[in-house]
Protein backbone atom coordinates (compact mmCIF):
# COMPACT_ATOMS: atom_id res chain seq x y z
CA UNK A 1 0.00 0.00 0.00
CA UNK A 2 3.22 2.18 -0.37
CA UNK A 3 4.89 4.19 2.30
CA UNK A 4 2.94 6.39 5.24
CA UNK A 5 4.41 9.62 3.14
CA UNK A 6 2.51 8.26 0.05
CA UNK A 7 -0.63 6.91 2.14
CA UNK A 8 -1.11 10.87 3.35
CA UNK A 9 -0.41 12.17 -0.10
CA UNK A 10 -2.95 9.73 -1.56
CA UNK A 11 -5.69 10.66 1.26
CA UNK A 12 -4.95 14.70 0.62
CA UNK A 13 -5.92 13.73 -3.01
CA UNK A 14 -9.50 12.49 -1.59
CA UNK A 15 -9.98 15.32 0.20
CA UNK A 16 -10.09 17.26 -2.44
CA UNK A 17 -11.22 15.14 -5.01
CA UNK A 18 -14.84 16.39 -4.64
CA UNK A 19 -14.18 19.57 -5.29
CA UNK A 20 -12.69 19.41 -8.46
CA UNK A 21 -15.75 19.17 -11.31
CA UNK A 22 -14.94 19.36 -14.97
CA UNK A 23 -12.82 22.30 -15.86
CA UNK A 24 -12.32 24.14 -18.69
CA UNK A 25 -10.14 25.09 -20.42
CA UNK A 26 -8.93 21.25 -19.29
CA UNK A 27 -4.90 22.98 -19.14
CA UNK A 28 -5.72 24.57 -15.78
CA UNK A 29 -6.50 21.19 -13.82
CA UNK A 30 -3.31 21.38 -12.45
CA UNK A 31 -3.35 25.47 -11.16
CA UNK A 32 -7.02 24.32 -9.67
CA UNK A 33 -5.64 21.43 -8.17
CA UNK A 34 -2.68 22.98 -6.86
CA UNK A 35 -4.97 25.87 -5.30
CA UNK A 36 -6.60 23.03 -3.78
CA UNK A 37 -3.63 21.52 -2.10
CA UNK A 38 -0.91 24.20 -1.18
CA UNK A 39 -2.05 24.00 2.45
CA UNK A 40 -1.58 19.97 2.83
CA UNK A 41 1.79 19.59 3.94
CA UNK A 42 3.19 17.28 1.67
CA UNK A 43 2.28 18.78 -1.14
CA UNK A 44 3.72 22.08 -0.39
CA UNK A 45 7.41 21.99 -1.87
CA UNK A 46 6.46 20.56 -5.61
CA UNK A 47 3.51 23.05 -5.69
CA UNK A 48 6.45 26.19 -4.69
CA UNK A 49 8.78 24.70 -7.15
CA UNK A 50 6.08 24.61 -10.15
CA UNK A 51 5.04 28.21 -9.10
CA UNK A 52 8.66 29.27 -9.71
CA UNK A 53 9.24 27.90 -13.04
CA UNK A 54 8.57 30.36 -15.28
CA UNK A 55 7.18 28.20 -18.09
CA UNK A 56 4.58 27.53 -16.35
CA UNK A 57 3.01 31.15 -15.88
CA UNK A 58 0.44 31.98 -15.39
CA UNK A 59 -0.74 30.03 -12.71
CA UNK A 60 -3.61 30.60 -9.55
CA UNK A 61 -2.38 31.62 -6.25
CA UNK A 62 -4.54 31.19 -3.28
CA UNK A 63 -3.98 34.03 -0.69
CA UNK A 64 -6.01 32.59 1.62
CA UNK A 65 -7.54 29.32 2.10
CA UNK A 66 -10.63 28.92 -0.31
CA UNK A 67 -14.00 28.61 1.79
CA UNK A 68 -15.16 25.74 0.66
CA UNK A 69 -11.90 23.84 1.18
CA UNK A 70 -12.62 20.76 3.22
CA UNK A 71 -11.98 20.13 6.91
CA UNK A 72 -8.96 18.21 8.32
CA UNK A 73 -11.45 15.87 10.48
CA UNK A 74 -12.70 15.00 6.66
CA UNK A 75 -11.85 10.99 6.28
CA UNK A 76 -13.27 10.20 2.83
CA UNK A 77 -15.83 11.54 -0.03
CA UNK A 78 -18.50 9.56 -1.64
CA UNK A 79 -19.43 11.18 -5.19
CA UNK A 80 -22.12 9.63 -7.29
CA UNK A 81 -25.36 10.37 -6.62
CA UNK A 82 -26.59 12.73 -9.24
CA UNK A 83 -28.93 15.50 -6.74
CA UNK A 84 -29.45 15.78 -3.40
CA UNK A 85 -28.83 12.73 -0.63
CA UNK A 86 -31.14 12.50 1.73
CA UNK A 87 -30.22 10.18 4.12
CA UNK A 88 -27.17 8.18 5.45
CA UNK A 89 -27.36 4.63 6.83
CA UNK A 90 -24.32 3.27 8.70
CA UNK A 91 -23.64 -0.54 8.57
CA UNK A 92 -23.37 -1.82 12.87
CA UNK A 93 -19.39 -2.38 12.00
CA UNK A 94 -18.83 0.69 9.79
CA UNK A 95 -17.33 -1.07 7.46
CA UNK A 96 -19.71 0.14 4.78
CA UNK A 97 -22.67 2.84 4.31
CA UNK A 98 -26.15 2.97 2.51
CA UNK A 99 -27.33 6.24 0.67
CA UNK A 100 -30.50 7.50 -0.73
CA UNK A 101 -30.98 10.63 -3.03
CA UNK A 102 -33.07 12.34 -5.50
CA UNK A 103 -31.33 9.89 -8.72
CA UNK A 104 -34.28 7.16 -7.06
CA UNK A 105 -30.99 5.26 -6.06
CA UNK A 106 -29.75 3.27 -2.78
CA UNK A 107 -25.77 3.07 -2.87
CA UNK A 108 -23.75 1.22 -0.89
CA UNK A 109 -19.85 2.69 -0.69
CA UNK A 110 -17.29 0.54 1.22
CA UNK A 111 -16.60 3.27 4.26
CA UNK A 112 -12.78 3.33 3.56
CA UNK A 113 -12.48 3.38 0.00
CA UNK A 114 -15.55 5.27 -1.13
CA UNK A 115 -16.16 3.36 -4.22
CA UNK A 116 -20.05 2.19 -4.48
CA UNK A 117 -20.30 -1.41 -4.39
CA UNK A 118 -23.91 -1.79 -5.32
CA UNK A 119 -26.87 0.26 -6.96
CA UNK A 120 -30.20 -2.20 -6.08
CA UNK A 121 -32.69 -0.23 -7.65
CA UNK A 122 -36.42 -0.55 -8.03
CA UNK A 123 -37.97 2.59 -6.72
CA UNK A 124 -39.32 4.62 -9.43
CA UNK A 125 -39.19 8.33 -7.42
CA UNK A 126 -36.89 10.29 -4.92
CA UNK A 127 -35.63 7.89 -1.87
CA UNK A 128 -35.58 10.13 1.32
CA UNK A 129 -34.73 7.64 3.56
CA UNK A 130 -32.81 4.48 3.68
CA UNK A 131 -32.25 2.77 7.45
CA UNK A 132 -30.38 -0.47 8.97
CA UNK A 133 -31.39 -3.32 11.02
CA UNK A 134 -29.41 -3.82 14.16
CA UNK A 135 -27.20 -7.18 12.64
CA UNK A 136 -26.89 -5.71 9.06
CA UNK A 137 -29.17 -8.04 7.33
CA UNK A 138 -31.18 -5.76 5.69
CA UNK A 139 -31.92 -2.40 4.58
CA UNK A 140 -35.26 -0.14 4.50
CA UNK A 141 -35.72 2.45 1.87
CA UNK A 142 -39.00 5.05 1.47
CA UNK A 143 -39.34 6.81 -1.41
CA UNK A 144 -41.61 9.39 -3.16
CA UNK A 145 -43.09 6.59 -4.75
CA UNK A 146 -45.34 5.64 -1.66
CA UNK A 147 -43.15 2.70 -0.96
CA UNK A 148 -41.29 0.75 1.76
CA UNK A 149 -39.26 -1.45 0.68
CA UNK A 150 -36.96 -3.45 2.26
CA UNK A 151 -33.36 -4.96 0.85
CA UNK A 152 -31.50 -8.00 1.72
CA UNK A 153 -27.77 -7.20 2.44
CA UNK A 154 -26.35 -10.69 1.25
CA UNK A 155 -27.68 -10.25 -2.69
CA UNK A 156 -29.31 -6.25 -2.39
CA UNK A 157 -32.80 -7.68 -3.50
CA UNK A 158 -36.02 -6.69 -2.46
CA UNK A 159 -37.39 -9.06 0.05
CA UNK A 160 -40.52 -7.03 0.86
CA UNK A 161 -42.63 -3.99 -0.33
CA UNK A 162 -45.35 -2.18 0.91
CA UNK A 163 -47.11 -0.25 -1.55
CA UNK A 164 -50.13 2.57 -0.89
CA UNK A 165 -48.84 4.69 1.60
CA UNK A 166 -51.01 8.20 1.76
CA UNK A 167 -48.53 10.19 0.68
CA UNK A 168 -44.94 10.33 0.93
CA UNK A 169 -43.14 8.87 3.57
CA UNK A 170 -40.66 10.98 4.70
CA UNK A 171 -38.94 8.47 6.44
CA UNK A 172 -37.91 4.81 7.87
CA UNK A 173 -36.34 3.81 11.35
CA UNK A 174 -35.23 0.93 12.95
CA UNK A 175 -35.48 0.58 16.47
Amino acid sequence: MGTPDARRLAQSLVHVSHLLPPIDPPSVLTSVLHTRLDRHYGWRDQIAARRRDTTLHPCLVSQWPLPDSSHGALEQTFAGHVGRVWSVAFSPDGAWLATAGDDKTVRIWDRNTGACTATPTGHTEVINSVALSPDGAWIATTSHDQTVRVWDTDDLHTSRTSRGALGVLPACDVP
